[in-house]
């Protein structure tokens, strides 16, 4: 994949940068908080430093607020759909894998694409990668 960070497995005692990725439309603002991101928090054990999001879509809101409630830093990327065509979406989610050592993933109901990204991350990293599937059920991405 274009762009993809092969520097190989996350260390343990790096920082907890959470990037999210994948589609967020379906999910509602509670059970983005109580049934996802609060899970997510429990299973590391710690609070992230910094989540790294896509500026699109009303989730990305929800996320920020939740932050900014809890005092953690955001980051949204932004993705040049102008200058970049279809591009930009897989630009802007190769930053987002570059520069995160956790991954929310959440699949989309229509396309494996996000479902197999999770895969490639956690083979890669493991233990790092949840994913949400477009029923809303967060599941911590083990591969054998």
């Amino acid at each position: 994949m274009e762009g993809f960070d092969d520097s190989g497995p996350i260390e343990k005692g790096s920082p907890f940068i959470l990037g999210i990725l994948g589609t967020r439309s379906q999910i509602d603002k509670k059970l983005l908080y109580t049934s996802i991101l609060e899970p997510v928090i429990d299973s590391v054990g710690r609070t992230p430093e910094q989540i790294i999001l896509p500026s699109e879509s009303i989730s990305s809101a929800y996320i920020s607020l939740w932050a900014d409630d809890k005092n953690i830093p955001t980051q949204s990327l932004q993705a040049d759909w102008f200058r970049l065509g279809r591009r930009a979406k897989i630009l802007r989610d190769n930053s987002i894998q570059e520069q995160a050592t956790y991954y929310l993933i959440f699949e989309g109901p229509k396309s494996v694409f996000y479902e197999q990204l999770g895969i490639r991350l956690a083979k890669k990293y493991p233990g790092h990668v949840f994913t949400v599937c477009p029923k809303g059920e967060l599941s911590i991405l083990e591969i054998q």
